[in-house]
């Protein structure tokens, strides 16, 4: 079984990402502290994705979904569908969302599918933006269920 995240829409919704993820050369790094062994054989010149930390994935992510799970019309039927990325078990990443869902007016859906089960029964509520707390956004981090928040 496979848990994903998604925001759905009508309308197109902006891209994030706060990740910290960057592009950088091998020599860019190669002197820092923490540059990783298994990168030691790679040239100078070449160019690879590159965090800081172990925090640098927990940053809020939203993407297009260019390549969906199986089934996932069966759930989502709206014609935006974006991948919903970050560490939505820290408070950080759920209060970048909430900072990230005040900046536009384009009513979502948010949810949470578990995948390889079948299809399962969806668990979904309707709330007005302006009502949103970090304690709606607790569907983010459920495993085995699948639930919808619609935000008006």
């Amino acid at each position: 079984m496979s848990q994903f995240t998604f925001i759905a829409s009508r309308h197109p919704i902006p891209e994030i990402d706060l990740t910290d993820i960057k592009k950088v050369k091998i020599i860019d790094i190669r002197n820092k502290p923490n540059f990783p062994a298994s990168l030691a054989h790679l040239s100078d010149d070449i160019e690879i994705l590159y965090g800081e930390d172990g925090h640098t994935l927990s940053g809020l992510r939203v993407s297009p979904c260019t390549n969906p799970p199986y089934d996932l019309g069966h759930y989502i039927r709206l014609d935006f569908i974006y991948w919903l990325e970050g560490a939505f078990d820290s408070s950080t990443s759920v209060q970048q969302l909430i900072d990230y869902l005040q900046t536009f007016k384009t009513p979502v859906e948010i949810w949470s599918i578990a995948f390889g089960q079948g299809r399962l029964s969806v668990h979904d509520r309707t709330i007005r933006r302006v009502d949103l707390h970090s304690n709606d956004l607790n569907i983010l981090h459920q495993r085995q269920s699948t639930y919808c928040l619609t935000l008006l």
